[in-house]
């Protein structure tokens, strides 16, 4: 019985990545750094008919996607009695436009953002070293969560974007306690929000999305989407204990872990 064919996944033209960086130190305690990138993927794949031996275009993508993005990192260290401070910030520019010819969709997408961090060490005491950190950073998404173009091309598994997600925020915290004698403490916490999840909705009779030019989704089928996943802790404590024996090295190291990620990442 002829029907539809769906040909192997072929690329139009070579994807192509460029990058350059530039690093800078003035004084010993201030420095900074300079990346740039620019990324162009192609790629493409056609669904053909074998009794028109015409293309469907609903099941068929010719996708372009350009990346420009910029990034540069400052720090500056300086001392306050025994306590070195180490303060750091990254600021990100990044432009990408995504096109899918078939579904006839564009995304434009423009992201800046300035990402501070600060760590913090104590050394007064000789038998003990303390210090602290905290970071955070951004993640940007792939434009296949954002499409809002529908995917029928399995008429019982529906999917599509969520154009109103927003880019995924991580924040790292930690401290870390070395004392004479080879004992060591350290805990960290990496708290993420906004990590896309699954949002799946399932019709039990033949229903017309009006979000989706009114396509009718069949009793049965399901359509997935995507959603800001809750936020999570990703929680590590050690405690270790390690001492030098020549020639040998004696060590006892206990850990915990707590992590109630979600997310798809």
């Amino acid at each position: 019985m002829l029907g539809l064919k769906i040909m192997s996944v072929s690329r139009d033209a070579p994807n192509l990545s460029l990058s350059a960086k530039t690093n800078v130190v003035l004084g010993g305690n201030f420095s900074t750094n300079l990346t740039f990138r620019y990324d162009n993927n192609k790629r493409y794949n056609f669904a053909v008919n074998e009794r028109t031996m015409e293309v469907d275009t609903t099941m068929s993508t010719d996708v372009k996607q350009h990346k420009y993005q910029l990034e540069s990192d400052w720090a500056y260290r300086f001392f306050v009695s025994d306590v070195q401070v180490d303060m750091n910030a990254r600021v990100y520019l990044q432009q990408y436009d995504y096109k899918d010819l078939f579904a006839n969709e564009k995304i434009d997408n423009l992201d800046l953002w300035v990402l501070p961090g600060i760590s913090i060490s104590y050394y007064r005491n000789p038998k003990m070293r303390i210090s602290v950190h905290a970071r955070g950073f951004k993640q940007s998404l792939n434009p296949m969560y954002l499409s809002s173009v529908l995917d029928v091309r399995n008429p019982m598994s529906l999917r599509a974007g969520n154009p109103n997600l927003k880019p995924m925020s991580e924040y790292q915290l930690g401290a870390n306690i070395d004392i004479t004698g080879g004992l060591r403490f350290a805990f960290s916490d990496r708290v993420i929000s906004g990590s896309p999840v699954d949002y799946i909705r399932y019709f039990e009779k033949n229903t017309v999305l009006p979000e989706y030019g009114n396509y009718e989704a069949l009793a049965g089928s399901t359509l997935s989407t995507y959603a800001s996943g809750r936020t999570h802790h990703d929680i590590h404590v050690t405690a270790g204990w390690s001492k030098y024996t020549n020639p040998m090295v004696i060590g006892l190291e206990a850990k915990y872990r707590f992590s109630n990620r979600d997310g798809m990442f």
